[in-house]
């Protein structure tokens, strides 16, 4: 099943809810939808290296699946980044209806 969130309320209680809501069957599904394959998925989920570690000590290096949520949370915030996502969509949207 799939959700949609309408209220500004529960989308932030949905990113600050972390032990009750996943978005890791989602996300695995949807990989699995577009054609990833079941060992590329696992890698997804896969923490990051020691030695990927020790090469960035001063950044908290995540793995592939989480680094993609969190540049999704960072986009998605009000301020500028959401706006200039906002306007390139509803320049492409306008584009496919004219």
């Amino acid at each position: 099943a799939i959700y949609v969130l309408t209220s500004p309320n529960d989308v932030d209680e949905l990113y600050r809810n972390t032990t009750t809501l996943s978005w890791e069957v989602f996300a695995q599904d949807l990989y699995r939808w577009i054609g990833f394959s079941p060992s590329a998925i696992q890698r997804l989920w896969q923490p990051p290296s020691d030695e990927l570690k020790e090469l960035n000590p001063e950044r908290n290096v995540l793995p592939p699946n989480e680094m993609m949520m969190e540049y999704h949370r960072r986009q998605l915030r009000p301020g500028e980044q959401l706006e200039v996502l906002a306007s390139s969509m509803l320049e492409h949207i306008q584009e496919r209806l004219t």
